[in-house]
């Protein structure tokens, strides 16, 4: 059977793969996901929002993908916990169904974000060429556009103040993009922000988020890379797993030293020792419960296969 020493070097992998797995789950915390919008429902409540606005996008193809700001939705996890997170990830609109409008070979999209848990509007994209022919509004009259835009929107300017107003002068029209700050709201101490762009005479972006520090986003990128650094040793740790454990199958295989109980029960014990490490993972959410089980239970049986009882 397996000898000790065999044993111990599986056990050695184990470990360092849990090691790994844990410093990743603790530097990358991922909240579970609320999604009492469907992707169908979602892609209506874009397309009514677009028609609100006097676009025409019936002959425009439409992807909608779940999305999410990972960034912010990292910063909030790491400032906050419980249902103080819960609420700052709600407040900042962190995940959402993006329906993207476009036709083959034009420039002019359209990308519209519908809350998951809400179901309204929380961000909004127009892309076209610099080129394209729009109106040439004054700046008074383009505020007065975007602050009658960010009412209907159900946002109350009295609690929010102006910080900045530009505009940019384009070949065939005039875009203007103004950025309110609230005066009283922050979201994990970051200041939450307004931002609408009029291109021409029509809204062409709309923007609420959260201002991440700077020393913060420097340390994500920093920790990204670290991450990916991290998903390649995983992977290659993982790799030497099943590659030992197929060793370990073939030189017993001809014993006739298979046990399929022992390779089912371990692959039970780690989908249920995962489960418990990890909680909160979008899996649950957003598979099915068998897409789950297929997820965390099939490859650890797999691995496990191979290897017989261990007798010590």
């Amino acid at each position: 059977m397996i000898t000790r020493r065999e044993l111990a070097v599986l056990l050695v992998l184990a470990l360092v793969g849990t090691a790994v797995f844990g410093f990743f789950v603790t530097s990358s915390p991922t909240a579970s996901v609320e999604l009492s919008e469907s992707q169908e429902g979602a892609t209506t409540t874009a397309e009514t929002f677009l028609e609100s606005r006097g676009y025409d996008v019936d002959t425009y193809r439409e992807s909608t993908i779940f999305s999410s700001e990972s960034k912010s939705a990292t910063f909030i996890q790491r400032k906050l916990s419980g249902t103080a997170e819960r609420q700052a990830l709600a407040d900042a609109n962190i995940y959402a169904w993006e329906t993207r409008f476009y036709q083959p070979l034009e420039q002019e999209t359209f990308r519209v974000a519908v809350d998951s848990a809400t179901g309204e509007v929380v961000r909004f994209t127009r892309s076209v060429a610099d080129e394209a022919e729009g109106g040439s509004l004054s700046q008074s009259a383009a505020r007065d556009k975007a602050t009658s835009f960010l009412e209907a929107q159900e946002h109350n300017l009295a609690d929010y103040e102006r910080i900045s107003s530009s505009t940019t002068e384009r070949p065939n029209r005039v875009d203007h993009t103004f950025v309110w700050e609230h005066r009283t709201q922050t979201v994990a101490d970051a200041p939450y922000y307004l931002e609408v762009t009029i291109q021409g005479d029509r809204i062409g972006a709309y923007d609420p988020h959260i201002s991440v520090p700077d020393g913060f986003t420097h340390q994500y990128q920093v920790q990204q890379t670290q991450g990916q650094v991290l998903s390649f040793a995983s992977l290659g740790l993982s790799l030497l797993v099943v590659v030992a454990a197929i060793w370990c199958g073939l030189k017993y295989y001809k014993r006739e030293a298979f046990d399929s109980r022992f390779a089912l029960a371990v692959g039970g014990t780690v989908t249920v020792l995962s489960d418990a490490w990890y909680p909160t993972n979008e899996t649950r959410t957003v598979c099915s419960p068998a897409g789950t089980f297929a997820i965390s239970y099939l490859p650890s049986a797999s691995v496990a296969a191979p290897v017989p009882r261990p007798t010590i």
